[in-house]
């Protein structure tokens, strides 16, 4: 296990090396307009894998029921543990390159404008915040008998991350395209590239917001909500069907004890 991953990391790593000398040497030689439209679509990838992260976090904590029924899940897990040792190394060595190679892709941004110390300090926000979010959800769902709460904040967290950087990704890729009516301008003052107001900025804040881009934002708000809603949904209609399944079985229990009696 140790060596396949190992194996896997070195190889990603030798490659998103060589893709970061490549690009970084061709940024300089690169037009803005597609700097800007690589690091927006990069965003734009990003807020929409987040924002599937919103609606799976509450799946992985209990909240909403899983799509998969129990004698598939059972079924699955029989399969992993009956898993030959080179089926193991190839699932290994897959997964970890994969995710080593979605980590390249989003720094392609970093390599085009040649801002190579945002890599390593956008690294360790990234290890702190995954971590601190990693760790909420595993003692969450260990230690809480509760967890609507956790839940709750997390899939707000992660959807509002989202929505803010899906609007982000388009309001890159808007300097370069067709432009659309600024909505509203506020003081220089609160401008969203000024302490304290850039910290909401990956959230969505922008102090001079596009047509676009309001539209965007609270368009992919509404649908992450309804997202969240149709999960709500299922839970209801899946508790209403096991409470008749438990009331058929106990009225079922009471005739058959009632005819053993006669």
């Amino acid at each position: 296990i140790w060596i396949s991953s190992f194996v896997a990391f070195f190889v990603a790593f030798l490659a998103i090396l060589g893709l970061g000398i490549g690009l970084s040497q061709a940024g300089s030689q690169l037009s803005s307009f597609w700097v800007h439209i690589i690091e927006g679509i990069s965003k734009v990838v990003a807020g929409l894998a987040i924002g599937i992260l919103s609606l799976k976090v509450p799946k992985w904590l209990g909240i909403y029921p899983s799509k998969k029924k129990k004698e598939d899940i059972e079924k699955r897990e029989k399969e992993t543990f009956t898993m030959s040792a080179g089926e193991l190394r190839f699932n290994i060595m897959w997964n970890v390159w994969r995710e080593m190679a979605e980590t390249g892709a989003f720094l392609v941004p970093a390599f085009l404008n040649g801002n190579m110390l945002s890599i390593p300090i956008s690294g360790i926000v990234g290890i702190v915040i995954g971590t601190a979010l990693g760790l909420a959800v595993y003692f969450g769902n260990k230690y809480l008998k509760d967890k609507r709460a956790l839940a709750t904040f997390m899939a707000v967290f992660l959807g509002a991350l989202a929505c803010g950087l899906l609007t982000g990704g388009l309001q890159y890729i808007e300097l370069e395209t067709k432009r659309t009516r600024t909505a509203f301008r506020l003081p220089n003052s609160m401008g969203h590239w000024k302490l304290p107001f850039t910290i909401a900025k990956p959230f969505g804040y922008y102090s001079n917001p596009t047509v676009l881009m309001i539209v965007i934002y609270w368009g992919y708000a509404a649908l992450l909500t309804a997202g969240h809603g149709y999960e709500l949904y299922r839970k209801k209609k899946i508790e209403e069907a096991n409470a008749m399944a438990s009331s058929q079985v106990e009225v079922s229990v009471k005739a058959n004890g009632a005819a053993v009696d006669v």
